[in-house]
């Protein structure tokens, strides 16, 4: 698995605008990606990540043990 991220400088004026309320912060950064295609792959991963046999590799995986394919 793997990560990838944008960055992008602020101005000061904005920085400071974030400081005096971090919560618009969030709203800004998860507002951006709040698309139907983005709720959609997040419910299906959470129906996933719900399944008895994930579970069942969840475990093997914190017990370091080898999961039976």
């Amino acid at each position: 698995m793997g990560m990838e991220g944008k960055l992008r400088q602020l101005s000061e004026s904005e920085l400071a605008a974030y400081r005096r309320n971090p919560d618009k912060l969030y709203t800004d950064l998860l507002g951006r990606y709040n698309s139907p295609d983005i709720q959609n792959l997040t419910a299906k991963v959470a129906e996933l990540q719900a399944l008895p046999v994930v579970k069942r590799m969840q475990g093997k995986s914190i017990a370091r043990k080898r999961p039976r394919c």
